[in-house]
């Protein structure tokens, strides 16, 4: 068994790690392959916790639905990927996804966190905030990211929907300590929102407005619980509000980028209905049209991913005989139909569709984690609409971290150091 003091090292390592993924796709992939190889050392070594409380019971059916529904998407797709001799390596998200709902099956019922062990979290995902500011902002001076900016901008939604969602933990478990890290984590969430707002991603706007009204309903609810009279609470108000005054005013790009955005997918969609297909916006509805199509003539199987690639590049030269590179829809769901059709349809709603019972499954006695696996689930369903997501690495890497930092965050604690808890 590893030592306490080697456990601290490994932690920490796994803070910095999380300090640097919106820089660098390693980092992300690294600090997820900690987390997995943690959960399995954990197996292992520790014993499994009691269910001896309602919380804990709703958990451990949470993360019951979770592995489960997850192993369905595996192996659904594993069939339509065995009909079509399709490659390995385009399997890694159901992979990913897989080890992912093991692990966080693992940790909830092995390992407590304490409150410092969170309150050293929250302040690496503020960090992290700060970096994403960075990596954005390098994006709209030289178009270049960690990768592409649309997984990206997932990601940080994903991430800022768990600091948004820290307030939510109940007061009775916070002390001083935690009423800080409270509004470090409402500012860091929406310093990722900004993040995502200047990268341009207008498929994840959905998803940081839901983040948004988030935050709004937890300030309110912490107005409500203190009555108004705490001078820090309006202290600490004040600062926030100014700070973000100041943001806006000295980066007009917050809300001018967005604009511009918005504006050009509407004369898109405008285009589109006048046949100009030739743009974002009108491509993506070109391979809806071809696409449904496609799929109604080949319902149950679908084409297999070669054959999809050929048909998406086919429609792609019909719109401009210059588009000779695309190979996916640009959409999630109708990539799935027509790579395995209701195979590759039912995999993915899978995934929906087990974050969104677990998400029931604790709302009556966890509305922090139940909450914020729903808002996974809708960041994912909204995302997914505009892009294909899973074909990049950072979409599940970050969606699998996001799931573990919950887990830190929102289960049961213990006063003990959670690497000490049960040796």
């Amino acid at each position: 068994m590893p030592q306490p003091r080697t456990q601290q090292l490994v932690w920490y390592l796994w803070l910095l790690l999380l300090v640097l993924l919106p820089a660098s796709t390693k980092a992300a992939g690294a600090a997820w392959v900690i987390a997995i190889f943690w959960s399995l050392w954990l197996a292992r070594a520790q014993p499994k916790l009691p269910a001896d409380t309602l919380g804990a019971q709703a958990l451990y059916r949470a993360t019951d639905f979770i592995l489960w529904f997850f192993g369905l998407a595996f192996v659904l797709r594993t069939i339509g990927q065995a009909y079509w001799w399709d490659n390995w390596e385009y399997r890694h998200f159901d992979a990913r996804m897989l080890f992912t709902a093991i692990a966080i099956h693992i940790f909830v019922r092995r390992v407590t966190f304490t409150t410092q062990k969170r309150t050293e979290l929250v302040l690496a995902l503020a960090l992290a905030s700060i970096t994403a500011l960075f990596v954005v902002f390098e994006y709209i001076r030289t178009g270049t990211s960690p990768t592409t900016i649309i997984p990206w901008a997932y990601g940080m939604v994903l991430f800022s929907t768990v600091l948004a969602c820290v307030r939510l933990i109940p007061e009775s478990a916070k002390t001083n300590a935690t009423t800080t890290s409270d509004w470090l984590s409402s500012t860091a969430a929406i310093l990722l929102l900004i993040a995502v707002l200047l990268s341009g991603v207008r498929g994840a706007y959905f998803a940081a407005l839901w983040v948004a009204c988030i935050i709004t309903f937890s300030l309110t609810h912490t107005f409500s619980l203190r009555l108004f009279k705490s001078k820090y609470l309006w202290i600490s108000s004040v600062v926030v509000a100014l700070g973000l005054g100041v943001v806006i005013k000295s980066v007009p790009q917050v809300y001018e980028i967005p604009q511009a955005r918005i504006a050009i997918a509407i004369a898109d969609i405008k285009g589109f209905q006048d046949d100009q297909r030739n743009s974002s916006v009108g491509i993506r509805l070109h391979f809806v049209e071809k696409g449904i199509e496609a799929y109604l003539q080949k319902p149950w199987l679908g084409y297999g991913i070669e054959q999809r690639t050929q048909l998406v590049n086919q429609w792609g030269v019909d719109v401009d005989p210059s588009l000779t590179d695309l190979t996916h829809t640009h959409n999630e769901y109708l990539n799935a139909v027509l790579d395995y059709g209701v195979l590759g349809g039912a995999a993915l709603l899978s995934y929906l569709l087990g974050l969104m019972l677990a998400a029931f499954a604790l709302w009556r006695v966890n509305i922090a984690l139940s909450l914020t696996i729903a808002s996974f689930c809708f960041a994912t369903f909204s995302t997914f609409l505009t892009n294909a997501n899973t074909l990049h690495n950072y979409t599940s890497v970050t969606l699998g971290l996001a799931l573990l930092c919950a887990v830190v965050f929102f289960t049961r604690s213990t006063p003990l150091d959670a690497s000490a808890s049960h040796r």
